[in-house]
């Protein structure tokens, strides 16, 4: 019987270990001009690399940094489901190594219980924010800064605490090699041509047709509304085969070389 108890919290201690594994990889993704401000609107994203499941959100932040005159703010939610109001970009005053003005990007006191359940790889979208000047930026960068760049701060820039049981634990792993930096002297270009995309029919049925980019379009991702990524394809872009999809509500993201536009589409 001993042994039995043995074995019982072996596993035990096991299925905990594992449901602490997950690590997040932090990126961010180029949402559109936003039609309620005329900004430029991006996304801080965190991306597992396990299922979550049930995972209680707690605070969590990261160093982002803009052109010289241009802040972050407009906080709007993302499909986390963390309200935006327990968002703040605060500025320190502090320059990036490049010699741009930084902001901290972060949630440190949740008011709210957002519970996490995602699949592996699923974009999870923080939250959503604009690029805020006089007009949108020509030139220069928006970079996701990697953590040695803010040590500066005085304390750990970039995290995400998940609360798993009793314990809360810092699941942040990595950050993005291709999806940390996008440059406004071409974002402007890209972004005119995305908005001007024609995808149809929607709603869809078995076929979906992507018109307007050329040779541009790089991926195709579609997303249903939980976060979970049903379709994936970075050949044959001008149509898309959605016969697999059930019926209902789904988001698709085009992505060039510098920007990404996401559309909601409906699958009869």
């Amino acid at each position: 019987m001993k042994q039995l108890y043995s074995l019982i919290a072996l596993l035990f201690l096991s299925v905990v270990t594992y449901a602490q594994t997950e690590q997040y990889e932090f990126s961010i993704q180029y949402i559109g001009v936003n039609s309620g401000t005329g900004n430029y609107q991006f996304a801080l994203v965190a991306t597992p690399d396990a299922d979550v499941t049930n995972q209680l959100s707690s605070d969590m932040a990261s160093m982002i940094s803009v052109p010289t005159g241009y802040s972050i703010g407009n906080f709007e939610n993302g499909n986390s489901g963390i309200p935006s109001t327990e968002f703040l970009a605060d500025d320190y005053g502090l320059n990036s190594d490049a010699g741009d003005p930084t902001f901290y990007v972060n949630r440190q006191v949740p008011t709210s219980n957002i519970f996490f359940n995602f699949t592996t790889g699923t974009a999870i979208q923080l939250v959503l924010f604009d690029v805020i000047g006089t007009t949108p930026p020509t030139s220069g960068f928006l970079r996701l800064l990697p953590p040695g760049d803010g040590s500066r701060l005085g304390f750990l820039p970039d995290y995400i605490n998940m609360t798993d049981g009793p314990s809360t634990t810092d699941r942040y792993g990595s950050q993005s090699t291709s999806e940390n930096s996008y440059n406004f002297a071409t974002l402007g270009t890209t972004s005119n041509r995305l908005e001007n995309i024609n995808i149809y029919p929607n709603p869809v049925k078995n076929e979906l047709n992507i018109k307007g980019l050329d040779n541009e379009l790089k991926k195709v991702s579609i997303y249903n509304v939980t976060g979970q990524k049903v379709i994936f394809q970075t050949d044959g872009l001008k149509t898309i085969n959605t016969s697999s999809l059930s019926p209902g509500v789904y988001f698709i993201n085009l992505e060039t070389t510098e920007a990404s536009k996401t559309i909601k589409i409906v699958k009869e």
